[in-house]
């Protein structure tokens, strides 16, 4: 099924989405805060360091474990705030763990993703 059909605007990526989620659920203290964001809003190769951007202007509220984004934080200016965000972002764990430190970890959560992927349905043996 098409984005499309199922109300989703054009340009829709699920990951800016989860990194909206993720942004109001890992705790501004922990140490890692921006790498985990990173991965999350990079795991499919974007957000580096642009994320791009699909306004959405029916967007509705949701709301996953206990976490709401409203229709409103996910349309207009946010869009461009959160570009700028992972920009940022992406440029400071740069500095941080380098250029090819940074792709590494990208890659290990990369390739950790198609292998729980391969292995959906799998029976989990004990």
């Amino acid at each position: 099924m098409k984005q499309t059909e199922c109300g989703l605007p054009p340009g829709f990526r699920h990951e800016v989405l989860s990194l909206l989620f993720a942004a109001k659920g890992v705790d501004p203290i922990h140490g890692t805060r921006d790498l985990i964001l990173h991965l999350i809003a990079s795991h499919h190769g974007r957000c580096r360091p642009f994320a791009p951007v699909a306004i959405d202007n029916s967007a509705t509220c949701l709301t996953f474990e206990e976490i709401s984004i409203c229709g409103e934080e996910r349309v207009g200016e946010p869009q461009a705030c959160l570009t700028i965000e992972a920009a940022d972002r992406f440029w400071n764990l740069t500095r941080q763990y380098g250029w090819w430190g940074l792709a590494y970890l990208e890659a290990l959560l990369r390739l950790a993703d198609w292998k729980a992927s391969d292995n959906e349905g799998a029976e989990v043996s004990q």
